[in-house]
């Protein structure tokens, strides 16, 4: 139903989500304890030296139903994407894209929001497309990112231009472009005709809440969209 790829590496900042929260307990002692400051693990108001937080709030990768988030220290875990895959169908979702835009898209980080955008979806291709939604493990921190752009004749399709990364600041890019697909001796219908995709993105521990897309093959600069995920 879909090509799937496993990214050969994997980009990640400053260091992995164990590494995050043990640096989090060691930086949270301030250093030894002064002659007036209780230095015990014992200690009723300071921090414990044990793996069990007395808050009740102590981090954790995941939210209070068990599904990917974000730390709730309030350091961020490292971004990091795992794999991804692209849906060989494709239909428009029922949602609402704002300004009338060349390019827009929707990135949906939960269940109950895919499977609304294309409940009502149509056309040959709609059976398809919610079978491969039913088939994201959302709770294990998979995500859809559907985009639509326009294409200068009738035989463009938008494809992958690269593989999906995670850049240095943490935030998913998603590489597209609009390419011709029929041989250069074709002829092609004269028409602007609207190309999407929907590809799968597959994320470690968190899900992140922004993602960039840049499309190219329609002019000079690629065009650059931020998508917010709806959960």
């Amino acid at each position: 139903m879909h090509r799937r790829r496993t990214l050969a590496s994997v980009a990640t900042l400053l260091a992995a989500t164990a590494g995050g929260c043990l640096r989090d307990r060691i930086g949270s002692g301030g250093g030894p304890a002064g002659p007036d400051e209780p230095g015990d693990n014992e200690s009723a108001g300071g921090p414990t030296g044990d793996n069990e937080s007395a808050d009740p709030e102590s981090g954790s990768n995941k939210s209070a139903d068990g599904t990917p988030g974000t730390d709730a220290s309030g350091d961020d875990p490292a971004v990091t994407l795992t794999d991804y895959a692209v849906s060989d169908h494709v239909v428009d979702p029922t949602v609402g894209r704002g300004a009338e835009t060349d390019v827009w898209g929707v990135y949906l980080a939960s269940r109950s929001a895919a499977e609304t955008a294309f409940a009502a979806a149509t056309g040959p291709d709609a059976d398809a497309v919610r079978a491969f939604v039913a088939e994201t493990a959302f709770d294990d921190g998979e995500t859809l990112v559907y985009v639509q752009a326009l294409a200068p004749q009738t035989c463009y399709a938008l494809e992958l231009d690269d593989e999906p990364t995670v850049d240095e600041a943490g935030r998913p890019q998603l590489p597209l472009a609009v390419t011709r697909t029929a041989p250069p001796e074709d002829l092609c219908g004269e028409a602007i005709t609207p190309v999407s995709v929907l590809v799968r993105l597959v994320f470690a521990q968190v899900v992140p809440d922004t993602l960039s897309v840049a499309v190219s093959g329609r002019g000079e600069q690629p065009t650059q969209l931020e998508l917010q995920a709806s959960r």
